[in-house]
C-alpha cells in the first residue's frame, strides 16, 4: 500500500508522484520487469538539493508497505520454515526439493526462475547488504509464520546468515566458525593453539611488514588477502620486493593482508559435511593449479588417489580444524598441502561447500547433496541421497592469457563425447584476456564422469582439447 498526504514534509523538491499498483494488488518481480511500484518526480536548480532530498524520500520507511502475495503463501502447517539469505542455484536447487517453506532475501541480479517460482517469499533489492538482511529477517520472523533456521551458501553471505540466526535465536551455523574461517589470520592462530599443522605466517599492516616477514624467512612466501578466495590477490613472493609488491597487490582488494611461508607438494580439498557438530568426510578433490605466481586453479579431479594412511590422516586432519573452529552445520571446503614425505599443512578452510562446480562433482561421485543435506538437517526433515552415477568426475578450466580471441570452436562436437556432463564457454569474439589473476579470470570449463577417477581425467581431457580457442598475442597489431 502507497500513502502520501500533499507535499512530504521536509522534501521542497517534490514535484509529483506515479502510483503503478492499486493497494491489494500483486506485484510481480524484476524477472518479469514488474518492480516499480511508486515513482517520485523531485525537481531542483542544484545536485546537492536534490540529492538531499532523494536520501530523504528513500528513508521514508513507510512510503511503500507491502507483504508476501497469497499466491506464495503456503500453509504452515507442519512445514518448517527456511530463511536463505543470497546465493545462486548451485545451493538453492537441491534445497527446492524439499517439503519446506522457503523465504529467500535475495539481490536482483542472483535471481533465477527456479528460485523465483519455488521461494514461498521473496525479497529482493539490489544489492544485499547486512544490515538491511538482519532488520529484515527480524521484522519477518515477527510475523505469522516465524523462522526455523536460516543458510547462506554465498561467501559473501555466511557470516550475515549466522548473525541473523544468532538475533533471532533460530538453528544456524555459529558466527565464531564462519569468522574464524572467513579471517585466514585467525584461523592460522587457531591452528597453531590446537596443534594443527599450519606453516608460518604474519598479517602484514604494510608492504614494509610483508618484506620483512620474507627477509627473514629467506624462503618464498605466498602474499594474499586474509579474507580471500578464488585465487585473488595471490602472490607467490621470492625477495622482499616482491613480497611488498605483493602487498600491495592484495591490498586493492581492500582486506587486511597475510604473508605465509611457501609450501609445495600435491594440492587436496577436502569436502565436508556436518550435522549438528558432527564431521564427516564426503569426498577429497586433487587440484591442479596454474602455478606461480597467481596459483589460479586450473582443474579438479575426484577421488583424490590416496593410500589409506594419508587419506586418513586427510580426514583427521579436517576434522579436527573443524572442531576447533566450532563449525556446527552444513558443508565446509578445507584446503591441505600434501607435502612429498605425506605430511600435511592446512592452506585454508570455508564453511560453504566447493565452488568450481566440486559440489556438483561431488553429487556426481557420491550421490550426497551438500545444500539439500544441510537445510534438512537444521530442520529436522527427511532428504533422499541420490545414487552415485559415477565412480570418478574431473573439471579442466580454460584459462588463456594475454591474448585476444579470434573465436571458439568444437563446444558442441566436445558435448557428445562420452562423459560429458557441460561444456561452457564464457567469453566472445574480440574480447581481450588479461593476466590470471583468480578464478574470474578464466573463460569456462568442461566437466566430464567415468567409471573411475581416471576415465573421467580421460574424458575430461579430451573434450577440453577439443574446444579449440583461436587467439592471438594481445601485443600483435590487427
Amino acid at each position: 500500500m502507497a500513502r502520501r498526504t500533499a507535499v512530504p514534509p521536509g522534501v521542497p523538491t517534490y514535484a509529483g508522484h506515479s502510483l503503478y499498483h492499486a493497494p491489494g494488488a500483486t506485484a510481480g518481480t524484476a524477472a518479469h520487469g514488474h518492480w516499480q511500484i511508486l515513482s517520485a518526480e523531485l525537481s531542483a536548480d542544484g545536485p546537492a538539493d536534490l540529492l538531499r532530498d532523494i536520501t530523504a524520500v528513500w528513508q521514508m520507511s513507510d512510503l511503500v508497505q507491502t507483504r508476501p502475495s497469497e499466491a506464495r503463501k503456503v500453509p504452515s502447517a507442519g512445514r518448517p520454515h527456511l530463511l536463505i539469505v543470497g546465493g545462486k542455484d548451485s545451493g538453492f536447487r537441491s534445497i527446492a526439493g524439499l517439503d519446506v517453506r522457503i523465504t529467500l532475501l535475495q539481490e536482483r541480479a542472483n535471481l533465477s526462475e527456479l528460485q523465483e517460482r519455488r521461494a514461498d517469499g521473496l525479497f529482493l533489492v539490489e544489492q544485499l547488504d547486512p544490515a538491511w538482511a538482519r532488520t529484515m529477517a527480524g521484522s519477518l520472523h515477527r510475523g505469522e509464520a516465524p523462522f526455523d533456521a536460516v543458510l547462506s551458501f554465498a561467501e559473501q553471505h555466511l557470516l550475515t546468515a549466522s548473525l541473523i540466526g544468532e538475533d533471532l535465536g533460530i538453528a544456524h551455523n555459529p558466527v565464531r566458525a564462519v569468522r574464524h574461517s572467513r579471517d585466514k589470520g585467525l584461523m592460522r592462530d587457531l591452528l597453531a593453539a590446537h596443534g594443527l599443522p599450519t606453516v608460518r605466517h604474519r598479517v602484514c599492516a604494510d608492504a614494509g611488514e610483508a618484506a620483512a616477514f620474507q627477509r627473514e624467512l629467506g624462503t618464498p612466501v605466498v602474499v594474499k588477502p586474509a579474507d580471500g578466495s578464488g585465487s585473488r590477490g595471490v602472490t607467490l613472493a621470492r625477495t622482499p620486493a616482491e613480497a611488498a609488491e605483493g602487498w600491495h597487490r592484495a591490498g586493492n582488494t581492500g582486506a587486511a593482508v597475510i604473508a605465509e611461508e611457501y609450501v609445495t607438494g600435491r594440492e587436496l580439498s577436502v569436502e565436508t559435511l556436518t550435522l549438528d557438530g558432527a564431521h564427516q568426510v564426503v569426498a577429497v578433490t586433487e587440484k591442479l593449479t596454474s602455478g606461480a605466481p597467481s596459483f589460479v586453479e586450473t582443474g579438479h579431479q575426484m577421488p583424490a588417489a590416496l593410500e589409506p594412511a594419508v587419506a586418513q590422516s586427510v580426514a583427521d586432519t579436517a576434522g579436527a580444524l573443524l572442531t576447533a573452529l566450532g563449525h556446527r552445520w552444513g558443508p565446509a571446503h578445507t584446503e591441505v598441502m600434501l607435502r612429498a614425505d605425506d605430511s600435511l599443512a592446512v592452506i585454508e578452510t570455508q564453511t560453504r561447500f566447493g565452488g568450481d562446480q566440486i559440489w556438483e562433482m561431488v553429487e556426481l561421485v557420491t550421490g550426497v547433496r551438500l545444500a539439500a543435506a544441510t537445510a534438512a538437517g537444521l530442520l529436522g526433515v527427511e532428504t533422499p541421497v541420490l545414487p552415485a552415477s559415477a565412480g570418478g568426475a574431473a573439471i579442466r578450466f580454460f584459462a588463456h592469457e594475454n591474448v585476444v580471441l579470434e573465436g571458439v570452436e568444437g563446444v558442441e562436437e566436445a558435448r557428445k563425447l562420452p562423459g560429458v556432463v557441460e561444456v561452457r564457454a564464457t567469453v566472445r569474439p574480440g574480447q581481450r584476456l588479461g593476466p590470471l589473476t583468480g578464478s574470474g579470470s578464466r573463460q569456462g570449463y568442461v566437466l566430464a564422469v567415468g567409471a573411475t577417477r581416471q576415465e573421467a581425467v580421460t574424458r575430461v581431457e579430451a573434450a577440453h582439447a577439443t574446444v579449440r580457442f583461436d587467439v592471438r598475442d594481445a601485443a600483435d597489431p590487427q
